[in-house]
């Protein structure tokens, strides 16, 4: 009986483990798709406010479309040549992107905050107050992580580096292994013959010549007596 329950209790427990699991995952990737959706429509959407003409753009806001671009390309580009599969490459971008809209709305909450202290309230204008700086500060720390985060080669010199202390720690180890096999040497000696004996032996040997050489004596004292 007590098994039973024990058994319906793990089986309850693994289906809502599970159950709530893939809930979270479903909803942790929801997230992730909608950050990556914010940003790129952020810094491509923001500078066409005006109208979808090349015209309303200024030079800046040129720089930072041609920058993203690149650097987005490159980071795909780059988990191709570390042959790093699709989707993995997908979870980095959108940890990436996630991490970046996180942190931009943390502070644009401080930046509200500071000024409902200053104003004693704020309105819906207030959101888009500063927008251009407010551009310019998610896009340029967006595309620093989107390179700084784009998976790059192993250099030369470390890998030799990492071979080494790998060939150190191996032999080190063979060392040891040698050692602990290695019978104790303290309990053998080398006869004149060249031959290796124990010393054990030696002594019981000694200890048994001394207990004949005792009773010889023994008996030609008694001899003597006699």
């Amino acid at each position: 009986m007590s098994l039973m329950i024990k058994n319906t209790i793990n089986f309850i427990d693994l289906f809502f483990g599970y159950l709530v699991s893939a809930v979270m995952h479903i909803l942790l990737y929801i997230f992730c798709a909608v950050c990556v959706f914010s940003a790129t429509s952020f810094v491509v959407a923001i500078p066409f406010e005006r109208g979808f003409s090349l015209s309303e753009l200024d030079k800046l806001e040129i720089l930072v479309l041609i920058s993203f671009v690149f650097v987005t390309v490159r980071f795909f580009k780059r988990n191709v040549l570390e042959e790093f599969t699709f989707w993995l490459c997908l979870k980095r971008y959108a940890f990436i992107s996630s991490f970046t809209v996180i942190l931009f709305l943390a502070l644009n909450c401080v930046f509200l905050m500071v000024l409902l202290s200053e104003k004693g309230e704020i309105g819906r204008s207030d959101l888009f107050e500063y927008l251009d700086l407010k551009y310019f500060l998610f896009s340029s720390v967006y595309i620093f992580i989107l390179y700084a985060f784009a998976p790059l080669p192993t250099l030369a010199w470390f890998q030799n580096f990492k071979d080494d202390v790998k060939e150190d720690i191996r032999k080190s180890e063979g060392e040891e292994k040698n050692t602990q096999s290695t019978p104790d040497q303290s309990d053998f000696y080398t006869d004149s013959e060249g031959k290796t004996k124990a010393d054990s032996v030696n002594i019981d040997a000694a200890d048994l010549g001394s207990v004949h050489g005792d009773s010889s004596e023994a008996a030609s004292f008694n001899s003597d007596k006699k």
